[in-house]
């Protein structure tokens, strides 16, 4: 029996050890808090004319069409037309029903660090735009992991919206002012959607849950965790402290690191879990509020962005620990829960290592390519542009080089995690191998008890095999007829009496 429970062990330790390499080979190299990718719209209206701005990360665009715009390589200038006809085609706009005709469209040249790029359309309506219907289809060349973070403004009123696959249309009034909470709901599930697939965020809570705990235990953690998160995420959106952003990423990853550490190496860490939960989660805020202050909401409507993406991040963080916790009672229902929740810290210890040396080491290039930051400065000059783009194709072929280097070096940090933890397994069988042995020579109890009754007559009510400072020792209860209770101890290995004690008067005799 003992030989089938630990087998089975094994085998769930390297199933946990595969899942979590498989996890880490899935993760998206270029978003570790938003799933896929994010784009940035700035739409402006003046009277018939709609000028519609986007701004993409180049690691975004699939392989198929970054081939056809010949993005990083070798001698060529990248060809941006594609893209712009790509833009036209799937973004539509109607006033009042009635569809507005897309220009020819042009690009505004990045900065030569940053390699997003910003494409601009001028859209011309029949009539004075009243009633602006924006429809984004965006997501059929992208993936359905691409979000698009739009604000609208015109004379006398602005609004903004999340476009996600499931959320494509949306619909201003331009006419009158909208309401501040106008378009604010969107931002509910782009919160959902920003913890759920935001693999750091995830490691974290589940390094801090997976050592268990009680109800209550798990109640403070998961309190303190969010209390924290959501103090930072206003201040930041607000613009009341704000840090810079690779000291917040790399602080990140340390955390994951961290909390995965002391699952390993402090036995006592439940107690003060909600501490570390609460200090790291004032981090993990300052994470969060990235994708809205790149977006750079207006005042008005800043608050009910802020409340819904808020809520949507909570609702998120539920769910994820609602899906956890079962798993987690599951498992403790068997002896090498410990070693599985040692294995999944090995994985999650190792995960957040390889973030931490990306984000420190590795991000110069890759970070530019995920970029937001605002650049309207439209530059038409036909010089100018073909220098700039030869610029962004350089800087694009560094950034695949950055992500080649990070992928190589969480490769490596992973066949590591994977020799670790089978080294882990091995060292258990040897243990238990060596336990085996040390247990054959142990005398059998029915000699014992031989032994005890010759000693002390009496009736035996309890038996148990311990070991205890490095020998096994059998505890024997045994109840005289007078009705006295002893507890006796005998080595195992010799039969030698150990201690006799009376329960009555605790006095120790031998």
């Amino acid at each position: 029996m003992k030989r089938c429970n630990h087998a089975r062990a094994s085998k769930a330790i390297r199933a946990f050890l595969l899942a979590g390499v498989i996890g880490i080979a899935l993760s998206r190299d270029a978003s570790a808090h938003l799933g896929g990718h994010t784009g940035y719209a700035s739409i402006s209206i003046d009277r018939q004319q709609v000028r519609y701005s986007l701004q993409l990360s180049a690691i975004s665009l699939p392989a198929a069409l970054a081939d056809q715009m010949k993005l990083g390589q070798p001698g060529l200038l990248p060809d941006l037309k594609p893209l712009i006809a790509v833009m036209g085609k799937q973004i539509k706009l109607t006033n009042d029903g009635r569809a507005c005709e897309a220009g020819p469209g042009f690009v505004i040249p990045p900065p030569p660090d940053v390699t997003s790029i910003t494409l601009v359309v001028d859209f011309v309506c029949a009539d004075p735009v009243s009633e602006l219907t924006i429809r984004d289809d965006m997501f059929d060349v992208l993936g359905d992991d691409h979000h698009t973070l739009a604000r609208v403004e015109w004379p006398g009123g602005s609004a903004q919206f999340a476009f996600q696959a499931d959320a494509r249309e949306a619909k201003f009034q331009i006419a009158k002012a909208e309401s501040p909470a106008r378009g604010a709901g969107s931002f509910f599930s782009l919160g959902v959607a920003h913890i759920l697939t935001g693999y750091d965020h995830l490691l974290f809570l589940l390094a801090l849950v997976v050592r268990g705990g009680n109800i209550w235990s798990l109640l403070k953690i998961i309190t303190a965790f969010t209390l924290a998160h959501s103090i930072t995420l206003a201040l930041a959106v607000l613009n009341v402290v704000v840090l810079p952003e690779r000291l917040v990423e790399a602080t990140i990853a340390l955390s994951i690191a961290y909390v995965a550490a002391e699952n390993l190496f402090m036995r006592h860490t439940v107690s003060h879990r909600w501490a570390v939960a609460f200090v790291f989660g004032l981090m993990h805020g300052f994470g969060f509020s990235s994708v809205l202050r790149e977006l750079g909401l207006p005042k008005e409507g800043l608050a009910w962005c802020l409340l819904n993406f808020n809520l949507g991040v909570e609702a998120g963080q539920a769910i994820a620990v609602i899906a956890a916790v079962p798993l987690l009672i599951w498992l403790r229902r068997y002896r090498w829960e410990p070693r599985a929740a040692a294995v999944m810290s090995v994985v999650v210890l190792v995960v957040g290592l390889a973030l931490f040396v990306d984000r420190v080491f590795l991000t110069g290039a890759a970070s530019a390519s995920s970029s937001a930051l605002p650049c309207f400065a439209a530059c038409r000059g036909r010089g100018g542009r073909r220098n700039a783009l030869g610029s962004a194709g350089r800087s694009e072929r560094s950034t695949w080089s950055a992500i080649m280097l990070k992928r190589t070096t969480i490769a490596v940090l992973v066949a590591v995690a994977a020799g670790g933890g089978w080294w882990a397994t091995a060292a258990d069988q040897q243990k238990q191998a060596e336990s085996s042995t040390a247990r054959s020579d142990i005398l059998p109890l029915e000699q014992i008890l031989q032994r005890a009754k010759a000693q002390y007559p009496g009736r035996v009510t309890e038996t148990e095999l311990e070991r205890k400072r490095g020998r096994y020792v059998y505890e024997i209860d045994v109840v005289s007829d007078d009705g006295v209770k002893k507890e006796l101890k005998y080595d195992a290995k010799t039969g030698e009496l150990i201690s006799a004690k009376v329960e009555d008067n605790d006095d120790d005799d031998k």
